[in-house]
């Protein structure tokens, strides 16, 4: 087990965060209660890793301590303005469910972050979404909020086909604040995360809800109706074929952290899991 720990405490650390115990709980590729981990922790404190403010990092990687802290403090000021834009997003036509992931989700928001969203859509419509998104997206720019929905999937296409630890540590730690039921099922369908991630069953928080009244919907229902005809799979077809065409012709679009089909809008560029797979080599002993 202290391998383990400290394989989920490095991998903070590529983050800059130092990790709570709770948090080392959760993140560990192994079974183990939480008074167990909490015993490793205080056995091994000062020699595997250092604890200071009820946080663990790496020996020689003191400064995260600090950096951590003030991280929390900014994420803390953004996470308001993230559920007023989430709900913003429940709004706009086909969007089954909005969750936080990245760097917001962890509470570890540096300046200039983006507020990174996983978006599921109605079937059949994830690129005319990301396109009413994206008009979003440049509105709230004007305002000084950096929004990214860098990943859309269709409610008919919920389970991950990349079954990788990046991946599987994603999925776990995004925060749903829309459309709960579709994360539900999205968490059932995808049961092999607990295979890397054994104690993360559920949202790393407790619920938190946006809730249409019944007003909204109808006026979304009827919107969706309008977009629901053959001007509506025009437009659909015609985004989808424009779209994928000039993504793939970005850096990086043949990586894994890409995919982009008629069910799947996954935009990581920078190939972040390739990068992060190589550096937790270092710790697989």
């Amino acid at each position: 087990m202290i391998q383990a720990i400290r394989r989920t405490i490095a991998y903070a650390d590529l983050f800059d965060q130092a990790i709570t115990p709770l948090d080392i709980h959760r993140y560990l590729e192994v079974a183990a209660s939480v008074a167990d981990v909490r015993a490793a922790l205080d056995r091994h404190d000062g020699t595997a890793w250092v604890r200071h403010d009820g946080l663990y990092c790496l020996p020689g990687r003191y400064p995260v301590i600090e950096t951590t802290l003030q991280r929390r403090q900014d994420a803390a000021k953004i996470w308001g303005r993230a559920k007023r834009w989430a709900a913003i997003m429940s709004h706009v036509p086909f969007v089954r469910m909005v969750a936080v992931t990245g760097s917001l989700s962890m509470h570890n928001m540096k300046p200039g972050s983006d507020m990174d969203f996983f978006i599921v859509t109605a079937h059949g419509r994830v690129w005319l979404t990301r396109m009413l998104l994206v008009i979003l997206v440049r509105f709230a720019r004007l305002l000084h909020d950096e929004l990214c929905p860098n990943y859309l999937l269709s409610a008919n296409a919920l389970t991950l086909n990349d079954r990788s630890y990046f991946t599987a540590r994603e999925f776990v730690q995004m925060i749903p604040l829309y459309g709960l039921d579709v994360y539900r099922e999205m968490r059932a369908l995808n049961r092999w995360a607990l295979e890397f991630l054994p104690a993360a069953e559920g949202a790393p928080t407790g619920p938190i809800e946006i809730r249409l009244g019944r007003p909204v919907q109808a006026v979304k229902g009827f919107l969706e109706a309008l977009l629901r005809s053959p001007v509506g799979d025009w437009l659909e077809t015609w985004e989808q074929r424009r779209k994928i065409k000039r993504l793939r012709r970005l850096p990086g679009a043949d990586s894994s952290s890409v995919a982009l089909s008629a069910d799947e809008c996954k935009g990581h560029f920078n190939n972040t899991n390739r990068r992060i797979a190589d550096h937790r080599t270092q710790f697989l002993v």
